[in-house]
């Protein structure tokens, strides 16, 4: 999970380079789209613990804030991962690693495999469906 994290984080910097202090950068988009998507999905405080802790979530508030937080950040659109933008933050990371880059590529590709037409169902399968490939032989050759 934590890669999926740092690659979400970077795609958030990519697009973001043009100023002196990246790291600041991506603390103040993250804290914005944070907060935007507290305003629009009204997710109460408890259903936030639980994808803090990345446990299964079932309100459609909380569903809804993961789709928030994953088109603001440009990493799902049309109810998809944003592979394209997904692997080019890989590439970031990653370098010229084909193994790795791969790897990763297989994981969004199996996470993408879903026919949920909902944004909110589709956001929080995709989360879950990352989730539980970190378990795997495959995810864990990228840590």
């Amino acid at each position: 999970m934590k890669s999926f994290l740092l690659i979400v984080c970077t795609v958030c910097l990519i697009d973001n380079l043009a100023t002196a202090s990246p790291l600041d950068d991506l603390k103040n988009i993250m804290s914005e789209v944070k907060e935007k998507c507290l305003a629009e999905s009204n997710v109460p405080d408890d259903v936030l613990e639980k994808i803090k802790k990345h446990e299964p979530i079932t309100s459609r508030e909380g569903k809804c804030f993961k789709a928030c937080i994953m088109e603001n950040i440009g990493v799902m659109s049309d109810n998809k991962i944003a592979k394209d933008k997904i692997l080019d933050a890989a590439k970031a990371i990653f370098g010229a690693d084909e193994n790795k880059l791969n790897m990763a590529g297989k994981v969004f590709d199996d996470c993408n495999q879903h026919t949920e037409t909902d944004r909110c169902e589709a956001a929080n399968y995709m989360c879950h469906c990352i989730f539980t490939h970190k378990d795997t032989e495959s995810f864990r050759q990228l840590l």
